[in-house]
């Protein structure tokens, strides 16, 4: 009897450091606080937060690197870290731009006081207005695709262009 009852408290405390370890995280201070652990950095300051279907992208600030990460829907109010994108690892298209594409998504993540717009051509066609420095800018390629076309398969092209037209490079 005193082994099942060992066994049953053994199993309960396993349960409960699981469930603590998989939390959902409700509010952006506790995602902040994920990607702060997840990058080892004592912290992280977010500048933006988009959300695109059942994913949320937050864009950080740590120390003097920008980019961002990438949180799923558990519950109506919880999100569970999915993927932190480290700075140094984007790609860069631009003076103080970068890049990325996830999950169907293009992301930017731009520094740069003078983007104006980004413009995507190729398979499809979009046009998103930035209006803050820094910026992140999330764009959903699979709504512009009639279903027989497979966002995986498509090309896409982005331009970036300051307010007066002229490209970034």
């Amino acid at each position: 009897m005193r082994h099942i009852l060992l066994r049953t408290l053994l199993v309960c405390c396993i349960l409960v450091l699981l469930l603590s370890a998989c939390a959902s995280l409700d509010t952006v201070e506790k995602m902040e606080e994920a990607i702060a652990k997840e990058l080892e950095v004592p912290s992280v300051t977010s500048f933006a937060v988009e959300d695109v279907g059942n994913f949320r992208f937050i864009g950080y600030k740590n120390e003097n690197a920008y980019s961002f990460a990438v949180f799923s829907k558990v519950s109506d109010n919880g999100w569970q870290l999915e993927k932190v994108f480290r700075s140094d690892k984007l790609l860069k298209r631009g003076d103080d731009i970068f890049v990325a594409y996830y999950r169907d998504c293009w992301i930017a993540v731009s520094t740069n006081p003078h983007l104006d717009h980004v413009e995507w051509t190729g398979d499809f066609q979009a046009n998103v207005s930035v209006d803050t420095s820094p910026a992140l800018i999330v764009l959903d390629q699979s709504h512009y695709y009639a279903s027989v076309n497979s966002p995986s398969e498509s090309f896409a092209e982005y331009l970036f262009y300051d307010s007066d037209g002229n490209i970034i490079q």
